[in-house]
């Protein structure tokens, strides 16, 4: 939930002044899907910004599928 609050979901990016703030929303992944979203309903098929949104799932969703494995070949080990 403080994704959402610490990401460009209000405002883009490029128009944030202050300077950690902007920062944050760099460094944050849902940034990225919500500028994806943005780009296709304001600017149409931005295929940059669409497939940064697409990558940018892509590996979100890789790294929960091995966190996922990994947690439960160590639940298999202990039973």
């Amino acid at each position: 939930f403080v994704f959402l609050f610490i990401s460009s979901m209000n405002i883009a990016r490029n128009l944030i002044e202050t300077d950690w703030f902007r920062w944050a929303a760099s460094a944050n992944p849902v940034s990225y899907l919500i500028e994806s979203v943005r780009a296709l309903v304001i600017e149409g098929w931005n295929w940059e910004a669409i497939g940064l949104g697409f990558a940018v799932g892509g590996g979100l969703s890789l790294l929960g599928f091995a966190l996922a494995t990994h947690a439960l070949v160590r639940r298999l080990e202990r039973t």
